[in-house]
C-alpha cells in the first residue's frame, strides 16, 4: 500500500530505511520522485540510491584490531536473522583471518537473536566450548548481553574473553567494562542522505 500512499501525498522525495521485499523493488520506480534507500542491500535495489556503512571494512578493522593483540583463536558472533549486513560483516572477519595465515572455523562461529537476550544465552555456549580467547559480534546488543553473562559467572573481561561489539550504540557508555566496538558514524549518515536528497530534487 505504501507506492499509492505516497503518490496521493505528493512528496518531493522519499527516504526509505532497512529492508524490503526484493520483490518490492520494481514497484518503486512507479513512485516517479527521488528515492534514497538507507542500509538496503538486496541485489535487486542496487540501482538506487544507496547510503550504507562500511561492514565488511568495519569487521574487519575488528578482527584485525585482536589478530594485532596476539589474538588466533577469534570466534565471531552473527545474528540468527543471517542478513545480507551480517554477511557483509562476517566476510570482514574472514579477510583478516586469511590474511594471518588462518582459516575460518567453523566451530568458532556462533549465531545468536540480536538482542541483549541472545547475548545472555549465547554466551553460555561460548563459555561452554571454551575454544575461543576472543569474539567479534556484529552487533553491540549482543556483545553487551555476553558480557554481562560473564560478570554474571565470575569471569572478567578482558581477561577471560576479549570483546569487540559493532554499532557504537548509546548503550555502550553504560557498559563496564568499557566495550570496545565498531563507531558507525549515524549523524554523518543522516547528512549524506540529506546532501544527496538536495542534490536530486
Amino acid at each position: 500500500d505504501f507506492i499509492s500512499w505516497a503518490l496521493s501525498r505528493n512528496f518531493d522525495a522519499v527516504i526509505m530505511l532497512g529492508k524490503f521485499p526484493t520483490e518490492e523493488a520494481f514497484k518503486v520506480e512507479s513512485l516517479r520522485m527521488p528515492i534514497i534507500f538507507i542500509d538496503v542491500y538486496a541485489d535487486e535495489f542496487s540501482k538506487y540510491t544507496n547510503i550504507r556503512s562500511d561492514d565488511k571494512g568495519g569487521m574487519y578493522s575488528a578482527t584485525k584490531y585482536l589478530l594485532e593483540l596476539g589474538h588466533r583463536k577469534i570466534g565471531y558472533v552473527g545474528t540468527a536473522s543471517r542478513s545480507e549486513l551480517d554477511k557483509r560483516r562476517y566476510e570482514g572477519y574472514s579477510i583478516a583471518l586469511k590474511e594471518y595465515g588462518l582459516e575460518v572455523d567453523s566451530n568458532l562461529l556462533y549465531i545468536s537473536y540480536p538482542d541483549f537476550e541472545g547475548g545472555l544465552q549465547i554466551a553460555d555456549k561460548i563459555m561452554e566450548d571454551n575454544k575461543v580467547s576472543a569474539i567479534v559480534c556484529s552487533a553491540d546488543v549482543i556483545a553487551i548481553g555476553i558480557s554481562h553473562k560473564y560478570e554474571l559467572k565470575g569471569k572478567k573481561i578482558p581477561d577471560d574473553l576479549s570483546i569487540i561489539g559493532f554499532d557504537d550504540i548509546k548503550e555502550v557508555t553504560y557498559v563496564f567494562p568499557a566495550l570496545t566496538t565498531v563507531r558507525q558514524n549515524i549523524e554523518e549518515k543522516g547528512r549524506i542522505v540529506m546532501e544527496t536528497l538536495k542534490e536530486a530534487i
